[in-house]
């Protein structure tokens, strides 16, 4: 049962719980009603009852001074949205993408690689590290072989001579993960619309049917200009010889191979496109599955291998205003900006044309933003791609601590008298790649890295997604308020006063500036995908959403959304491990009822309300019908936007 307070003295006979309860008691939110509520359970020795009470206004109650508390439920007036999934096969990802996402033992081949990547060695020079390393770590215990055997490893699979598919790979992450990616986009599409009705906390407590109907906004990927020659419009693949090819190193021509197999299974973007608006307009699936489309500005430039006006995009997507030309279901786009451009960039053209259209026409963007994910593998190489790029490199400002770095570094290896690295060279340089890597999320991926877009663009419909990431908030290595010496991170954040903004100092930068770049002059969102909530971050959380409940009238609450990031929910090492078969039900049990634990109204907007305000579906109803060619569910037909409307359309009781 639920508990919602009302401040009409009678709602036509429902269950008056407390009867008659003093308006003081009320003033401090629900919280006092949750105590309420508590006390009585012990004293009656029964389970408590979920309390849901309207935050976004106080208690205005006009007999007495007092209010009655009555148990009822909401209708299914609206549908229940996970704002960020995926549907894409696993095939839409180019291989060097991927050679660094397996999980745990990928991570360390990736550092081995940045490694070597960075000193690019002849085979001269790989042989002797090898051999003169290894000696080392017999002799003193010098990690040159790590470096030197790594790199070795990773070549043979860039290069070619040892073939693994994308199956294979994905076959060494977790579970459903792999499963299903190894399937085509429209496949993976039919599964998840399964799924959707499978999990079982979207049959949430305050409604009276058991929840209204349940839909998902997947997020497409455009991988094909993933790395830095992306800025002069080279895809990552070219095909060579009946296979495709790609740069072994991005800063020499020398290319490697995939096999011919995968070659094959390949899904570029305009298949993935296909298969998606398959996938939403298959009979089982309507209004199920409403997408976003991918919007990668490299792709639209005249250099480009497929050159097409910077438009043509907008004819993929529903507005307010027109339906999408091709009469596709798309409702906005998604951007993904670690794929290697900024959101802002002085190298790109049309960005401004873009943001312009996306805001006078409502169209919402999604982003992803947090350091982990599909990043480019050109990711520490970038800074020094752009000094040395003749058409890049009059518009990039130099970061005067990586050059100091660079040149202590190069001063120490003029010194050394022997071809084999020390323990100096190697601390440095992994110093170094770090501050390269830092670099580029500083000016790629973190929130303050839009900040230009939101300023000169205010009423743009923007989402950062995965809160940027449930890390950051704490782990059981760096708990709430601590600091990574090494690399000077700091984790979680602080008990702030409402009526204050988070001590910088105290809190991570990446949330810091999430909760700067989010103000009620804008129109800026973000995303709770991805995010466990573990005994880690509990307390972090607890003090972001007491203080954001209260700050400059508890407007955040309205900008979260909800989301899985089904069905790479088992590639997490600590809790995706215990999501079993059935990850996205296992997400929700798990992690859903957390948040509806904290407070079920806040739950109520992520997954409801905000949603479809923040996608404008009421709006695109209309479009989405001639689409699908069958009418709305009664749930889409709702024209509330906020709680308070919520509450006043749902006159119904329980008896």
């Amino acid at each position: 049962a639920t508990l919602v307070y009302t401040q009409e003295k009678d709602r036509g006979g429902g269950i008056v719980v407390f009867k008659n309860v003093k308006l003081s008691e009320l003033y401090s939110w629900n919280i006092q009603v949750r105590d309420q509520e508590k006390k009585l359970a012990e004293k009656e020795q029964r389970p408590e009852r979920i309390i849901l009470s309207p935050s976004a206004w106080q208690p205005e109650v006009a007999f007495g001074g007092k209010a009655d508390i009555h148990l009822w439920r909401l209708p299914d007036p609206l549908p229940m949205v996970d704002s960020h999934l995926h549907i894409q096969s696993n095939h839409t990802a180019p291989l060097p993408l991927v050679w660094d996402k397996i999980p745990a033992v990928g991570n360390v081949l990736e550092f081995l690689r940045v490694g070597w990547d960075t000193r690019a060695p002849d085979k001269e020079t790989l042989v002797k590290g090898v051999v003169a390393g290894s000696l080392g770590v017999l002799i003193a215990g010098a990690p040159g072989a790590v470096f030197g055997l790594g790199g070795f490893i990773i070549d043979q699979f860039r290069s070619g001579k040892v073939n693994v598919g994308l199956d294979q790979l994905s076959g060494l992450k977790f579970g459903e993960s792999g499963k299903i990616g190894a399937n085509k986009t429209d496949l993976i599409g039919k599964t998840l619309a399964r799924l959707l009705a499978k999990a079982s906390t979207w049959k949430l407590p305050f409604f009276a049917n058991g929840g209204p109907t349940a839909l998902a906004t997947p997020l497409p990927m455009d991988m094909h200009y993933g790395h830095f020659h992306g800025y002069h419009g080279e895809p990552i693949y070219k095909k060579q010889n009946g296979v495709f090819t790609f740069r072994l190193n991005p800063f020499e021509e020398n290319r490697g191979s995939i096999s011919v197999q995968d070659t094959k299974a390949y899904e570029p973007y305009d298949r993935q496109i296909r298969n998606t608006v398959n996938a939403a307009q298959s009979l089982h699936n309507k209004w199920k599955i409403l997408p976003l489309y991918h919007y990668d500005p490299r792709r639209w430039m005249e250099k480009s291998d497929v050159p097409e006006s910077w438009e043509t995009p907008f004819k993929a997507v529903n507005t307010s205003i027109q339906m999408s030309e091709k009469k596709w279901p798309f409702i906005g786009f998604k951007t993904y900006t670690s794929l290697g451009y900024m959101p802002l960039d002085t190298a790109l053209p049309h960005q401004v044309d873009f943001y312009t259209r996306c805001e006078a026409n409502g169209i919402p963007i999604m982003n992803h933003c947090t350091t982990a994910g599909m990043y480019t593998h050109d990711k520490p190489f970038y800074y020094d791609l752009w000094k040395m790029d003749p058409d890049l490199k009059s518009k990039h400002i130099l970061d005067s601590g990586i050059e100091r770095q660079e040149e202590a570094l190069k001063a120490h290896i003029s010194q050394l008298h022997t071809t084999i690295m020390d323990l100096n060279w190697t601390e440095s340089e992994t110093k170094l790649i770090q501050a390269k890597l830092n670099w580029f999320d500083r000016h790629y991926v973190y929130p303050s890295a839009w900040e230009p877009v939101v300023s000169c663009w205010k009423n743009l419909r923007l989402c950062l997604a995965h809160f940027c990431g449930y890390d950051y908030f704490g782990t059981k290595k760096f708990p709430n308020g601590s600091k990574d010496e090494k690399t000077g991170m700091v984790y979680g954040f602080p008990e702030t006063d409402p009526g204050q903004f988070p001590d910088k100092a105290k809190t991570n930068p990446l949330i810091h500036g999430l909760c700067q770049l989010v103000r009620p002059d804008n129109q800026v969102h973000f995303d709770v995908s991805f995010f466990f909530v573990t005994e880690y971050n509990l307390e972090a959380i607890r003090n972001f959403y007491h203080w954001a409940r209260g700050y400059k009238n508890g407007f955040m609450m309205d900008r979260m959304l909800w989301g899985s990031d089904w069905p790479l929910l088992a590639t997490d090492s600590e809790k995706g491990k215990y999501l079993h078969e059935d990850q996205l039900k296992g997400y929700v049990d798990m992690n859903a009822k957390e948040w509806i634990n904290l407070d079920p109204e806040l739950w109520l907007k992520m997954a409801v309300i905000n949603p479809i305000r923040f996608y404008n579906l009421e709006k695109l109803r209309g479009h989405l019908e001639k689409i699908f060619e069958m009418p709305a569910p009664v749930a889409f037909k709702s024209s509330a936007t906020t709680v308070k409307e919520l509450y006043a359309q749902s006159p119904r009781v329980i008896k």
